[in-house]
């Protein structure tokens, strides 16, 4: 048998595999703890062992820039490397049914917040308040009414009381400004009668 590998013992006690061109480094191991045999197989199911192995020997590139170091990482490489593939995935769904659910879903919670928007900017809406009665007495001149006017207005709020409708405030505060402005008219004609009788007089 001819071959073109052979090993080679340099003077440092190193050794070397070389094979063609390329060189490969030899390292020795003890493997007697390892309980290794090499076994011969006959036939099927058949092994013949042929003894205990008791050193191994393992061959690296010597450099890396050599031939077997570029074929050993391109191998490793390829076992590592990631492929990309065409997955297969069967749904129940239809992805466009489903798809235009959510653009829906999307849409209305935009209007939704639009809508909360504008009402915020818009704010509450005015109230008119009722308008506050005065306080201080009018100041208009008092008015002459006859006897015959005053006792209609007397009749009318006596009806009023009689009936079973609560009096309102301002009612009552309305009668109290009558009562006090007829006052002061009876005082002014009591007054001008008295200056009346003194020209009289004299």
């Amino acid at each position: 048998i001819e071959s073109n590998a052979r090993f080679v013992e340099w003077s440092d006690g190193s050794q070397q595999l070389l094979i063609g061109n390329e060189v490969l480094d030899i390292s020795k191991q003890d493997a007697q703890h390892e309980q290794a045999h090499l076994f011969l197989r006959h036939g099927k199911g058949i092994l013949q062992s042929q003894g205990r192995i008791l050193t191994k020997m393992r061959f690296m590139p010597s450099s890396l820039a050599s031939n077997s170091h570029r074929l050993l990482t391109a191998l490793v490489d390829s076992r590592h490397k990631k492929v990309y593939k065409v997955k297969n995935c069967i749904t129940d769904i239809d992805p466009e049914r489903e798809k235009e659910q959510k653009e829906k879903a999307v849409n209305q919670s935009i209007k939704a917040n639009e809508l909360l928007s504008r009402r915020k900017e818009k704010g509450p809406k005015d109230i008119p308040r009722k308008s506050a009665l005065p306080a201080a007495k009018s100041s208009r001149r008092p008015v002459d009414f006859s006897e015959s006017e005053k006792e209609e207005s007397e009749y009318e709020t006596e009806g009023d009381e009689g009936e079973g409708s609560p009096p309102h405030r301002r009612d009552e505060d309305a009668e109290e400004d009558y009562a006090e402005e007829d006052e002061e008219h009876e005082q002014r004609e009591e007054e001008e009668t008295y200056d009346e009788s003194e020209e009289e007089a004299e």
